[in-house]
C-alpha cells in the first residue's frame, strides 16, 4: 500500500517521523520512565508513611483524604503512559503521550485550585506545601517541571513533523 502525495501522511512525512532523532526519542523516553518510576517509589513511601501506625500511644485520629491519594495515581498512571507511549515511534502515540502529560498537568491544576479554596475558607496567607499545592512536596515541583519539559519538546517535535521544511 503506497501513501500518495495527496494524504496527508505524504511519504516524506512518513520518512520524517522514521527520521526522528533516536537519541532525542531515547532521551524523552528515559526521562518518561524514570520520572513515572521514581512517582511510583514516592508513592508506594507517601502511602507507607499515611498507613504506619502512629504509635499505640497516640489517641489522634487522623482522617485521610482520599481524594488526594486518587489524584496522585492517576498522575502516577498519567506520567506512565506517557513513557509506554514514547517507546513507540508513532505520530499517534506521541499525541497519545502528549494527551497524558495534559492529564497531569489538568490534575496539577485542580490540586492548586483545591488548596487555593483551602486558603480562601480557612482565611490564611498560605498552607503547608510548595508552591502553594497543599501537602506536595519537591517531588512534586520536579513532575511539574519535567512534564513541562516533555511537552515543550513533544509539540516541537509534532510541529516540526507537520510544518513544511522550507529549502
Amino acid at each position: 500500500m503506497s501513501i500518495n502525495s495527496d494524504n496527508n501522511l505524504s511519504q516524506d512525512k512518513v520518512s520524517n517521523l522514521r527520521s526522528l532523532s533516536r537519541k532525542s526519542l531515547k532521551v524523552a523516553f528515559i526521562i518518561a520512565a524514570m520520572t513515572a518510576v521514581i512517582n511510583a517509589i514516592w508513592l508506594t513511601y507517601r502511602f507507607a508513611q499515611l498507613n504506619s501506625n502512629p504509635g499505640s500511644t497516640s489517641l489522634v485520629i487522623v482522617q485521610i483524604d482520599p481524594s488526594v491519594s486518587l489524584m496522585l495515581i492517576r498522575i502516577g498512571f498519567g506520567l506512565l503512559l506517557a513513557a509506554v507511549c514514547l517507546w513507540y515511534r508513532r505520530v499517534a502515540s506521541l499525541v497519545m503521550s502528549m494527551a497524558a502529560l495534559i492529564w497531569v498537568l489538568i490534575e496539577y491544576t485542580g490540586w492548586y485550585l483545591w488548596s487555593a479554596s483551602i486558603r480562601r475558607e480557612a482565611g490564611v496567607a498560605g498552607v503547608p506545601g510548595f508552591l502553594s499545592f497543599y501537602g506536595a512536596n519537591a517531588w512534586n515541583v520536579a513532575v511539574i517541571v519535567i512534564v513541562l519539559a516533555l511537552l515543550t519538546w513533544e509539540v516541537k517535535t509534532l510541529v516540526r513533523f507537520w510544518v513544511p521544511v522550507r529549502r
